[in-house]
């Protein structure tokens, strides 16, 4: 799996650690990533359109789509998929950028050989990026699906039903998920070619039914003339999800999903560069009354030969300039560690500079007194990158405690002070003891599916950077609930720095 990882990097145009810019900073400016999360129970079809999709290709009906996706060797023997996967849509004025080596070529070795060399094409000449993120099917990887949704931040998902199978109980979760986090989201029913003419009936009723408990009412799309309703269903407001009927194999209703998915990336991009421009203007006449805070937030680490350690994540506010002095953490100590940013890549295209709402990679070097190097294991998912002069900001949102208001959305008991669940807090994942309940009254209290409750949670294992407003969401198997960071207890008097 490092292998992998780290020629995914190395083989992304050029290397990671050089400067060689080119005008990507045009391309890409202040735009925020369009990200579409995939979500579905398993043998639904995901991994198999999101081939689909990426590849402008149909499936053979056998696997051949999804084995360009799936990234692990036990992935492609069960068919299964077990981690996060992305993909890059590109879509130019008149149709989807295809890179050249994708065009025709059913050599899986090949194929995978070039994925990089596909992302850089795709993100080099595209005006419209759009990324695909696959996420698991099986009830065993839950805590995966919820990573996903929570760290990756998908702008909305694609809730997949397999018309043979119908609603399963995971597709009801991950609507649950959609619901609780405030994702849009939108459905495509897959294999309606292998699905008989009662069971695919019965599959729509289900599908109706199941967005009724959800307070949505479903909108089909059927012909060409239907998709610029349903964008319009996705960016007005949560009364209506499209549902998309397709077949991966024959390729019925993939054009009108395909030109869906350009017009929702396309809308996203005007809408955000139409602000962006607004801020500037505002920013030059007022050269910006208070400094804003940067924050980055890690959800890969990699390690490459001749560059040395590089951060993946997305920049939720500010920005990041090659040369910056950055610090990173906190570590499993609680200390954050100085560092300089060297070189940044997005979408595997190099550049100078990364804006909020952008998923980049970023090389860095050590700036400490000994300047030590940097070895893997110093790092972890869930830490963050702030810039230097954002100390302050760190001594006040790390913290081992913090306030939440929460909902409980199933329990078969009831919740008492010592229970432990994990808490999900974006790319922070971590197991957590709940010190105290309270009502909306402020009386101590236990709660039960359906209460709405103010608990108290400490880290288990190690303090963490939070912030007031973040989403969470707790589990512990079939237990879970949702709700938001209302306060945070930093200590006094701790050692945040080392010298």
């Amino acid at each position: 799996m490092e292998v992998l990882k780290e020629t995914k990097l190395q083989s992304c145009g050029t290397d990671a650690g050089t400067s060689s810019y080119d005008d990507s900073e045009n391309r890409f400016g202040e735009t925020k990533d369009f990200r579409i999360a995939l979500l579905g129970n398993v043998d639904s079809g995901k991994s198999t359109l999101c081939g689909v999709l990426s590849r402008g290709m149909l499936d053979d009906g056998r696997g051949m789509a999804r084995s360009f996706i799936l990234r692990h060797q036990h992935e492609l023997k069960r068919g299964q998929t077990s981690s996060v996967a992305m993909e890059l849509l590109g879509f130019s004025k008149e149709k989807q950028v295809i890179p050249s080596c994708m065009q025709n070529t059913n050599n899986h070795i090949k194929a995978k050989a070039s994925h990089n060399k596909e992302f850089y094409e795709i993100a080099s000449t595209a005006e419209h990026r759009c990324t695909l993120v696959d996420l698991c099917g099986h009830e065993k990887y839950l805590k995966t699906t919820i990573y996903g949704l929570t760290g990756m931040g998908p702008n909305c998902a694609m809730i997949i039903v397999g018309a043979n199978h119908g609603i399963q109980r995971m597709t009801r979760e991950h609507l649950g998920l959609c619901c609780a986090l405030r994702v849009p989201f939108y459905v495509v029913v897959t294999k309606i070619d292998m699905c008989p003419e009662n069971i695919f009936r019965e599959t729509q009723t289900k599908v109706k039914r199941v967005l009724r408990k959800a307070a949505r009412k479903a909108y089909y799309v059927k012909e060409s003339a239907h998709v610029e309703q349903a964008v319009n269903c996705m960016t007005a407001g949560n009364q209506f999800a499209p549902v998309f009927e397709i077949s991966s194999v024959t390729g019925a209703g993939l054009d009108m999903l395909r030109e869906f998915i350009k017009q929702l990336t396309v809308k996203h991009s005007h809408d955000k560069l139409t602000a962006s421009v607004k801020q500037q203007v505002l920013e030059k006449e007022e050269e910006k009354k208070e400094y804003k805070h940067t924050e980055f937030y890690l959800d890969d680490i990699f390690l490459v030969q001749g560059v040395g350690i590089v951060l993946g994540g997305t920049l939720r506010s500010g920005k990041f300039s090659v040369n910056d002095r950055l610090l990173v953490g906190p570590d499993r100590s609680g200390f954050y560690r100085n560092v300089l940013l060297k070189s940044i890549h997005r979408q595997c295209v190099p550049s100078q500079h990364v804006y909020e709402g952008q998923h980049a990679t970023l090389a860095i070097k050590s700036l400490g007194r000994n300047k030590e190097q940097l070895k893997r294991n110093q790092f972890r998912k869930g830490m963050v990158v702030v810039r230097e002069q954002d100390r302050e900001l760190l001594e006040q949102n790390t913290v081992r405690e913090f306030l939440a208001d929460i909902k409980v959305l199933h329990h078969s008991t009831t919740i008492s002070p010592g229970y432990s669940p994990v808490v999900h807090l974006g790319v922070v994942r971590q197991a957590a003891i709940i010190l105290s309940i309270k009502d909306r009254d402020g009386n101590e209290c236990t709660a039960r599916t359906g209460s709405e409750v103010t608990v108290r949670f400490r880290f288990l294992h190690a303090a963490e950077f939070l912030s007031k407003g973040r989403s969470l969401i707790f589990r512990e198997g079939r237990a879970k609930g949702c709700g938001r960071v209302a306060e945070l207890y930093p200590p006094e008097n701790v050692q945040l720095f080392q010298s």
